[in-house]
């Protein structure tokens, strides 16, 4: 179990929340892990997340430096006493292949040849660990007890009917500590979303203005009988613009 010891720090800049917790170990000893949370909206953002998190993952692990540990033979333990690092992806708007599904990325050794039979692996090869958690999207609709509550939680319904559900339906009291996280998290899925809606409002924006845009130069190559590129110096493009419009003219 965590021992009391527990530190929060959270990264504003990234928006997310990192965890350090110091751990009893079954044999009695401890040790501290970090875990980095991130609640991710978009699972397809025109990117690979599994890259942002293996970043996300190496720059905690980096940060440790002069931390957790030195590389200057100060210590002679020096890269031994870095932290193992565990980021959890919480995914919403998940596409239906990844949908209510939870999926773990962790560096595994494979020998390519082995010469000899005393050959030992290096230990802690699970120092980073990337987790993804998607959600259904739909609450009742997941078996994973986990995927279920968080889909409760990030569900749009109202804060009391999610707190019947989750003391019905996952036997959790709600007591005023938990009552102020549930809260603390149905402000975090507002946000998010509200933040969804204001990218696809301005996404709308700059799509209408570019439809205007080609239409009036398709305007003027029909009525004038121009050419594309008079038609674009007429309308006071600069010469760097004409192959985007060009381009977008084809389709």
């Amino acid at each position: 179990m965590p021992d009391i010891k527990t530190t929060l720090a959270r990264d504003i800049e990234a928006e997310n929340l990192d965890i350090r917790f110091t751990i009893t170990l079954p044999d009695g000893s401890k040790t501290k892990i970090i875990i980095n949370i991130e609640a991710q909206q978009k699972s397809n953002p025109g990117y690979s997340l599994l890259n942002r998190g293996i970043f996300y993952a190496a720059r905690l692990i980096s940060a440790q430096l002069s931390v957790e540990f030195t590389n200057d033979g100060s210590d002679k333990e020096q890269y031994d006493n870095i932290k193992k690092v565990y980021s959890i992806w919480i995914c919403m708007d998940c596409p239906e292949d990844k949908k209510d599904s939870i999926i773990n990325y962790s560096f595994e050794p494979h020998i390519i040849y082995q010469g000899n039979d005393k050959l030992k692996l290096y230990p802690n090869c699970d120092l980073m660990n990337i987790t993804f958690i998607h959600l259904s999207g739909k609450p009742d609709q997941s078996h994973h007890r986990l995927i279920a509550m968080l889909d409760i939680l990030l569900a749009r319904m109202d804060t009391e009917t999610k707190k019947k559900k989750l003391q019905e339906e996952h036997n959790l009291p709600m007591t005023i500590k938990l009552e102020k996280e549930m809260n603390n998290m149905c402000n975090l899925s507002s946000g998010i979303r509200e933040e969804g809606i204001r990218e696809g409002e301005v996404i709308g924006i700059h799509k209408g203005r570019l439809e205007t845009t080609i239409n009036n130069i398709r305007n003027l190559m029909h009525t004038q009988n121009w050419s594309a590129e008079k038609a674009m110096s007429a309308l006071g493009f600069d010469a760097s613009e004409y192959p985007k419009y060009l381009a977008l003219l084809q389709n």
